[in-house]
């Protein structure tokens, strides 16, 4: 809508919050008919930060600790080179939550 902002929040922030905020996934569409203007901004962990939910009394972790550096050294490779499937968060979903 005219006036507005999009914020995308990232796959970091989903884990953090335990699936309350979800990643988009990540598209371009361009629009032929109309201007769009575009300044990303990309505010990321220390690579050696572990990233984990931080759940209320009583709610269970959804998701396995998610070292930033291994996931973004992985998400690199893939950014490069078809390495097949790409490292998602749902590779540290946990399935015991």
């Amino acid at each position: 809508r005219k006036g507005t902002f999009v914020v995308n929040i990232g796959d970091m922030i989903q884990v953090w919050s335990n699936d309350k905020f979800k990643a988009p996934l990540h598209q371009v569409q361009a629009n032929a008919s109309a201007e769009r203007y575009s300044a990303p901004f990309f505010y990321n962990p220390s690579y050696d930060s572990n990233v984990f939910p931080m759940v209320q009394d009583g709610e269970m972790p959804k998701y396995r600790i998610v070292n930033w550096g291994e996931f973004r050294v992985k998400r690199f490779a893939g950014d490069y080179a078809d390495i097949g499937e790409e490292v998602q968060i749902s590779h540290y979903y946990d399935c015991n939550s």
